[in-house]
């Protein structure tokens, strides 16, 4: 149950994957299964954060990332965390995105079999907040973005957060092509949805990927 829930939710059917979770949040609180349990409660923070309701949405995040912990399932501590970071900028809340930013580095550097391209993603999203509050270094984005560049396929959402500070910064032309590798790695990713009403509705039900898709997303 939990497998077709997560597979829903990755393509945005929400209303079908909350259709396994609650059978199966019910079957893993018999078992006290603190990983399957906190993965229920980040799946209910994706389907929230997809569907605007951000304060609930990091609850649940916070909740499951929690038995994660427990766990000691330090990668989908990270993992999740990452996720949890997406909604409090949408939230706002830069402090405690810097917080979870600086927690995630930590981690990273505890863990030795985890996505190399997290680190990048992470200094993405630091980049992109500091412009936010005006504290951005412009000489800094430049030799960031040809380290990503050079380094190999980075996270779609490096390059997306990567535009975003030099949109901050008034560096449009590097916006625009910082959107354009986020916009190819995403292409990528999204003809691997290989059924027709799965990837209608992961067009149209994820957040983040219509913000990247938008044409007009760069000023």
């Amino acid at each position: 149950m939990i497998v077709l829930a997560d597979a829903y939710t990755q393509v945005g059917m929400f209303s079908e994957s909350v259709k396994h979770l609650e059978p199966a949040q019910e079957i893993l609180e018999e078992f006290n299964n603190l990983f399957l349990l906190g993965k229920v409660d980040v799946l209910y923070g994706i389907k929230y954060f997809n569907e605007g309701d951000y304060e609930r949405s990091v609850s649940y995040y916070k909740e499951g990332i929690d038995k994660m912990q427990l766990d000691e399932s330090r990668n989908w501590v990270l993992h999740y965390s990452i996720e949890m970071i997406h909604v409090l900028l949408y939230q706002e809340e830069y402090e405690k995105a810097l917080k979870y930013i600086k927690r995630c580095k930590l981690l990273l550097k505890k863990t030795t079999d985890t996505d190399k391209k997290d680190e990048k993603l992470l200094d993405s999203m630091e980049f992109y907040i500091k412009f936010i509050q005006g504290r951005g270094d412009a000489e800094k984005l430049e030799p960031f973005f040809q380290n990503v560049h050079k380094g190999g396929e980075a996270h779609y959402l490096s390059w997306y957060y990567l535009a975003k500070a030099f949109s901050e910064a008034e560096m449009t032309s590097q916006a625009e092509e910082s959107m354009q590798h986020a916009r190819d790695i995403l292409k990528k990713e999204e003809n691997k949805i290989s059924d027709q009403a799965h990837w209608e509705s992961y067009k149209v039900n994820h957040v983040l990927r219509r913000e990247i898709a938008a044409p007009h997303l760069i000023q």
